[in-house]
């Protein structure tokens, strides 16, 4: 693929933007081209963009510039690398700039030195997942259950995966709310729920862009199991009677514009466990505090729209213990998608401390 004597001018957000294009795939050769004041009301961008998603694994790149002019009002590196897939290389970026900034003008080869200092590689410490699947939840009896009336889930984007816990014969009652994203065209949400033997207890749907109060019977004891779809806009769980997890099967909960504290519980014993928060693409992102079981922080971040993973380490035999994920607007960027990955501990987001699930041994 050939990009030959394009100009661009005064574009909102990057001039040029390579998206998960892996360095075995699509060759890419831009010259004789001109980007111009791109994204320059958005300084935490560049005119030139590399993106990894969540979920990528190959280096990301091979892409090669001949003879390309960067203008920039902005004292600022022409290129950026935004890692959604958390700790995803570069690769394969060959050739050389013309830089144009304050009055001056530089050729800058594209070497391995000067791209390192321009898009500094992320490195993640490699926790993985804890597979929940057939696992059994039961509430943390030294916590106080949460007032039904507070239960009020984040929104998620495109479908979600939860997890409720319901003792025999009781009648779980919740509210599906559907919202509409940008002008996606709105389409029933699809919500299905198993029982902890597997079976279906709730096959139906919801109307679009509406609240469908829905409900279910308990046919026995345990960790009920509920998938809605909400198509390409955003759902949520407006209200339950039993306090509903969001959680994820070996990849990141996708919310959206779900600013708010959400609660984590870390079992005993656990030595590790990873937190990543990021945005979605290059002008959404999200500020995330994690605080610890005393409510000190323990880190904070802001403007994350790449890949950022709060790492802790805990003593040996530590006790079982609540950690709180604080979730905020950024200040720089938007906060629309965002992504929340929890690591080496059972994936599970709860709305209230009183809302916690444990696995049972």
């Amino acid at each position: 693929m050939v990009f030959d004597r394009c100009v661009v001018r005064r574009s909102a957000s990057a001039g040029f933007l390579i998206s998960d294009n892996p360095t075995h795939g699509c060759a890419i050769t831009v010259k004789d081209c001109v980007i111009e004041n791109a994204a320059a009301d958005s300084p935490l961008q560049a005119p030139i963009m590399f993106m990894s998603r969540s979920g990528a694994a190959d280096p990301v790149g091979n892409v090669a510039f001949s003879n390309v002019i960067v203008r920039d009002r902005l004292d600022r590196a022409p290129m950026q690398y935004v890692d959604g897939g958390g700790g995803v290389p570069l690769g394969g970026i060959s050739g050389e700039l013309i830089v144009v900034h304050d009055g001056g003008r530089e050729t800058i080869a594209l070497t391995h030195d000067v791209l390192a200092s321009w898009m500094p590689q992320i490195a993640l410490k490699q926790i993985p997942h804890v597979d929940i699947s057939g696992m059994e939840f039961h509430p943390v009896a030294d916590l106080p259950p949460t007032d039904t009336g507070a239960i009020r889930l984040a929104r998620f984007r495109n479908a979600a995966d939860l997890i409720a816990y319901a003792t025999k014969g009781d009648t779980v009652e919740f509210t599906v709310r559907h919202g509409q994203v940008g002008k996606y065209a709105g389409s029933p949400v699809t919500v299905r729920v198993t029982s902890p033997t597997d079976e279906a207890v709730l096959d139906t749907s919801g109307e679009a862009f509406a609240d469908t109060p829905m409900s279910f019977a308990a046919s026995t004891t345990g960790t009920y199991r509920i998938r809605i779809d909400a198509g390409a806009n955003w759902g949520q769980v407006a209200d339950s009677s039993h306090p509903m997890l969001l959680t994820s099967a070996g990849q990141a909960i996708r919310l959206y514009l779900s600013p708010g504290d959400y609660y984590i519980w870390v079992p005993e014993k656990t030595a590790d466990f990873g937190v990543r928060v990021f945005g979605e693409g290059t002008g959404e992102g999200v500020k995330a505090t994690l605080i610890d079981p005393a409510g000190t922080v323990f880190e904070q971040v802001d403007n994350m729209a790449q890949t950022h993973q709060f790492e802790v380490s805990l003593p040996p035999g530590a006790q079982g213990q609540v950690w709180t994920l604080r979730l905020e607007r950024p200040s720089q960027i938007a906060m629309e998608d965002h992504y929340v990955d929890i690591r080496g501990i059972p994936p599970l987001l709860a709305p209230s401390e009183g809302s916690l699930l444990k696995p049972v041994k």
